[in-house]
């Protein structure tokens, strides 16, 4: 099992914009034996669905650093699941 934190962050120059706190868990079980590896996993287990990361930018035509007018942010991953399976010769 992995957990993962990160505490609340500001991600403008003025600390007026920031992403909330994010917690994540994820969870691999597998078999192993001399040759065979079976694994089953699950990526962000708990759905966690707040903004995972986050940077202010400007329109590209006309950037002035001290015109800074978008604060972009970044999905968080889905969840995910599968398995996993390894044979070796």
């Amino acid at each position: 099992m992995d957990w993962k934190h990160r505490g609340k962050y500001y991600i403008d120059f003025t600390n007026l914009a920031w992403i909330p706190p994010t917690d994540t868990v994820d969870l691999r079980f597998g078999l192993k034996d001399s040759n065979k590896t079976i694994e089953a996993f699950v990526s962000n287990l708990t759905n966690q669905q707040e903004f995972s990361s986050g940077e202010v930018g400007a329109d590209a035509m006309s950037y002035n650093p001290a015109n800074v007018s978008q604060v972009r942010v970044i999905l968080p991953p889905k969840r995910t699941f599968g398995i996993r399976a390894n044979y070796s010769f």
